[in-house]
């Protein structure tokens, strides 16, 4: 997933690629001399690093197999696959099924699934034999992390939404609140956890300079 920060600039003139159907609608499109974009360039890019290669994949996926497998020894699952009742999902779910890992599929209802999305949910981890958990968000809460998408799929996040997601951060990770303690907090000090994060970033950027000094002494 890419972070994107860009402006979209107004009274920009339409263009759309010559070799798939993105378009100037996208505010972090562009063409190269050809007049192809850098979404279906990367993609054919993507692709060829990733495409099978023979023996050479198999061997890398049983070696990955099994270090999945040592790192799951004691516990009570190898991995954790998400499932939303899509074909990509579904797929991913059946094949780590099929490697020999024992699955968690997490499933995040945002609260928009479909009683159909929901079945086929359920009907796909009854037929793989796995364990799964279903977690209800708060819709009002979760659109705030949610940026909207270009229409590759990537997120466009605004600044504020990267200051909200540093401040969910530091209250989970280095303060070790609770999610419903960081949200009462976010909801009732907003300013306080703004100057915290600024105060935390000073740290660190101090932190780098410092260790940047010593390694040039």
């Amino acid at each position: 997933m890419y972070i994107c920060i860009q402006l979209v600039e107004k009274n920009q003139e339409y263009r759309i690629c010559n070799r798939c159907i993105m378009d100037t609608t996208d505010p972090v499109i562009r063409f190269d001399d050809q007049g192809n974009c850098n979404h279906c360039t990367e993609f054919l890019e993507t692709r060829s690093r990733y495409s099978y290669q023979g023996e050479q994949s198999d061997v890398a996926l049983a070696s990955l197999i099994h270090e999945i497998k040592r790192k799951g020894k004691g516990r009570p699952y190898d991995c954790i696959v998400g499932l939303s009742g899509g074909v990509d999902s579904s797929y991913t779910a059946w094949k780590a099924k099929e490697l020999g890992l024992r699955v968690l599929a997490v499933h995040l209802d945002n609260g928009w699934n479909s009683i159909e999305a929901n079945q086929n949910i359920r009907s796909i981890a009854n037929k793989l034999a796995i364990d799964y958990e279903t977690e209800v968000l708060d819709w009002e809460e979760f659109k705030q992390i949610q940026p909207r998408k270009t229409r590759k799929g990537d997120r466009l996040f605004r600044v504020q939404d990267i200051e909200l997601l540093k401040q969910i951060h530091f209250l989970l990770r280095e303060k070790k609140y609770s999610i419903d303690g960081a949200k009462t907090y976010l909801k009732n000090n907003k300013e306080k956890a703004e100057k915290n994060i600024a105060v935390l970033n000073s740290l660190k950027n101090l932190k780098s300079f410092l260790i940047t000094l010593k390694e040039n002494l």
